[in-house]
């Protein structure tokens, strides 16, 4: 970002008490590679990830939802169906097995500042 914005973000997330900035404590931003396409594609991309990441700390952002007529009021019919590929990721058996298998820790947001 730019370094105003990381300027307004820091001032904020203290004002709030939400004053977490991941890449200041280390937190990599786990990476899919190019977006994809479907939300099988997203499980399979993510997966991939999951098994190809070194050891230390990631985020994950998404924003899950329904595909449903207010998600589509919202923006773009692309965007229901992107939200929906998140809530699919996020609730995939495949995707539940694998963080176990990994004994990955999924923490809170703000579990990062403890």
């Amino acid at each position: 970002m730019h370094p105003a914005v990381n300027e307004l973000v820091d001032q904020l997330g203290k004002e709030y008490g939400l004053d977490i900035n991941p890449s200041q404590l280390g937190v990599q931003r786990l990476d899919l590679g190019s977006k994809p396409d479907g939300k099988e594609e997203l499980v399979e991309a993510f997966i991939k990830a999951l098994k190809e990441a070194a050891p230390g700390d990631y985020l994950f952002v998404t924003h899950p939802d329904r595909d449903h007529p207010e998600s589509r009021a919202m923006s773009h019919k692309g965007y229901s169906i992107a939200r929906y590929a998140d809530l699919y990721l996020l609730t995939n058996s495949e995707v539940k097995e694998t963080i176990q298998e990994l004994k990955i820790l999924l923490i809170p947001y703000t579990g990062l500042k403890e």
